[in-house]
């Protein structure tokens, strides 16, 4: 009998790219959406159900065996916890937990109290029902232009045709791309090495912020026009704008963070997996690099 998959977050920039790797019919595959989907992926069963609504104990009747976590991990607990069948977890985290722990702005701080909480209760609960359990730490995402990072530079550079740093943004930073990370979730599945293990998931090059932001002018055939701004005049713009709600994820931590090194070695997951993520291309098809 083949085993049963949960994907969560099945919509996401990861789940786009994840629905595909199970086209080899090795897996019953189930995926939850919010809202009806509208992807078409052979052999996916898709269930609408709100994780943060609905009762978590209807979908027990699914008799899940492994889930690939997706969304938010703060859900990933109670989520373990009613999925009486449940032999495999395989769950999404951020480097932000590490990243944004002494930073001086609250959110941050709040965010990644958040994050090692849902981390500490997943492996509790995985532990609890003697279920086997591996957490991947991802940097910065992009893809699919659904993020909040090299999307929201796209789009800045787009409208005003240039993009302000403070400093010289020399910043160390380790694009992803969602494809590798789905990947990585299909290819530790059923790896013993990465059982009870967290993973830091990085990109495949290492760029100064300001060479990042070059990167993105190219792939949009610009010039790239790169301003130094005084940071107090960023602060300043960033507490307007997030009281847009396309820009309420915006925070002056963010600015303090132009030229701090965001470094993180994935050696491990190449030792464990063979994680072997791209080069970072934004805009880039990946069909086309494969």
């Amino acid at each position: 009998m083949k085993k049963r998959v949960l994907i969560t977050g099945a919509t996401s920039q990861i789940g786009r790219f994840l629905l595909p790797q199970f086209s080899d019919n090795q897996f019953d595959v189930y995926a939850i959406s919010r809202n009806n989907s509208n992807i078409d992926c052979d052999g996916i069963s898709w269930i609408k159900f709100d994780l943060q609504k609905d009762n978590l104990s209807l979908l027990s009747k699914y008799n899940i065996n492994i889930l690939i976590h997706l969304a938010e991990i703060t859900i990933a607990p109670d989520l373990i916890a009613s999925l009486k069948s449940l032999e495999r977890v395989v769950a999404f985290s951020s480097t932000s937990l590490v990243v944004k722990k002494d930073s001086k702005n609250l959110n941050d701080r709040k965010l990644s109290i958040q994050l090692q909480k849902g981390e500490n209760n997943l492996i509790h609960n995985c532990l609890n029902k003697n279920v086997q359990w591996t957490i991947f730490r991802p940097t910065l995402i992009y893809g699919l232009g659904l993020d909040q990072n090299i999307e929201f530079i796209t789009q800045l550079i787009n409208k005003y045709h240039f993009f302000p740093i403070v400093g010289k943004g020399k910043g160390l930073r380790q694009p992803v791309h969602a494809y590798d990370l789905a990947l990585a979730s299909r290819n530790v599945i059923n790896s013993r090495a990465t059982y009870s293990k967290i993973y830091n998931l990085s990109g495949g090059e290492v760029l100064t912020y300001f060479e990042m932001v070059s990167r993105v002018f190219i792939s949009l055939d610009m010039t790239p026009v790169i301003v130094r701004v005084p940071k107090v005049l960023i602060y300043t713009a960033v507490s307007l704008l997030k009281f847009c709600k396309k820009f309420n994820h915006l925070n002056t931590g963010m600015v303090d963070r132009f030229n701090e090194d965001l470094f993180f070695d994935s050696s491990d997951a190449k030792n464990d997996f063979d994680y072997t993520p791209h080069k970072f291309i934004p805009n880039m098809d990946i069909k086309n690099v494969l």
